[in-house]
């Protein structure tokens, strides 16, 4: 049994000792400076070892190496990604019997376009997202096309307003159907008062009218962004209605609110 520990501590040490490298050369690009073909050197002339080695490129898994005085070349054609290449060894394992354990010995990778890594025809310097390819001039996808790019919009797809975050917003007051209690009501005038669902206390009901509201009992409620911009005006009646309106808006922006009733403005962060 000491006799293969001992071996197997003689190749890690075999593993880390020696030394071996791969390269890219003889590159081919296009007019956009892509990569269209290029050829791989490993050299292991320093790299002592009697096991078989090969290489993962890409999406093909196995591609064998033949060396000749310790260097092997292969060559890559119809580059369609990125490429990723991987030195295997198939190390063998000796403890209570021999184990073929496929173990990395070398890894380089490369951009096939190094001048837009996503491939979408936004160079890098331009591109909002170069890392995920897009269809629009920033660089960045809109899965749905409505103009509000996906890393910015609630219902990426499903066509929507810009000022409603992306979403439907059929009243047009910049909140989102889904979070509008009153989603064909601009001035939000669709219910009377608002109350907790005794079936479920952390379900907000929505009891519609039986008469219009009293105008004494109304008052505007506005909201505006930090540079002071007016982004919503309504027509409520109560606090409960400010809380509702406020748990629709997105998170993480800071807001001005100011009302008709007397109370001073303030700043709240979603």
């Amino acid at each position: 049994m000491k006799k293969y520990y001992f071996a197997f501590i003689c190749m890690l040490f075999s593993f880390v000792s020696n030394s071996q490298s791969i390269e890219i050369f003889d590159r081919n690009t296009d007019s956009n400076g892509c990569l269209t073909s290029y050829k791989i050197r490993v050299d292991i002339t320093n790299y002592n070892t009697d096991n078989s080695l090969y290489l993962i490129v890409s999406d093909n898994p196995h591609i064998p190496l033949d060396f000749t005085n310790g260097i092997a070349t292969v060559n890559i054609s119809n580059v369609t990604s990125n490429v990723g290449i991987t030195l295997i060894e198939n190390q063998v394992l000796l403890i209570l019997f021999p184990m073929i354990i496929p173990t990395p010995i070398g890894v380089l990778t490369e951009y096939k376009c190094p001048n837009d890594y996503d491939q979408d025809g936004v160079i890098n310097s331009q591109d909002e997202c170069p890392n995920e390819a897009g269809n629009t001039s920033s660089g960045c996808p809109d899965s749905d096309g409505d103009g509000t790019l996906d890393k910015d919009d609630e219902c990426p797809s499903i066509p929507g307003s810009l000022s409603a975050f992306g979403c439907p917003d059929s009243d047009g007051d910049t909140i989102p159907d889904h979070r509008d209690v009153c989603p064909h009501d601009p001035i939000n005038n669709c219910f009377s008062t608002i109350t907790p669902d005794p079936n479920d206390p952390d379900k907000i009901k929505v009891l519609q009218p039986h008469e219009s509201r009293s105008a004494s009992t109304t008052y505007i409620f506005s909201l505006y962004d930090i540079n002071g911009n007016l982004l919503l005006k309504r027509t409520i009646a109560s606090e409960e209605e400010e809380r509702l309106i406020k748990s629709s808006l997105k998170k993480g922006q800071i807001y001005i609110v100011k009302t008709s009733n007397n109370k001073p403005s303030y700043k709240f962060t979603r």
